[in-house]
């Protein structure tokens, strides 16, 4: 488990199921911080599998104050899918 002291931060955009942000997880020091999914099918199961993350809608209206960003949680990688 990681202890976070050298954890990326991660912005996961058009999330599907979150696939990237998983196998980012699992490879190395990512943590995902936020993500970015349109389909309500789909957020339900980001919802279900990383219940403390914010999962925001339309990437049209994302701002970065409701993830943190500008404050201690800034985002070090941006990932699509």
């Amino acid at each position: 488990m990681q202890d976070g002291r050298n954890t990326l931060t991660v912005l996961d955009l058009f999330s599907g199921i979150g696939g990237i942000s998983l196998g980012l997880e699992r490879a190395g020091p990512f943590r995902t911080i936020a993500f970015c999914e349109a389909l309500e099918a789909r957020r339900r199961i980001l919802r279900r599998h990383w219940p403390d993350v914010p999962i925001h809608d339309d990437v049209r209206t994302l701002d970065g104050r409701s993830f943190g960003a500008g404050s201690s949680r800034s985002v070090d990688v941006i990932c699509t899918g």
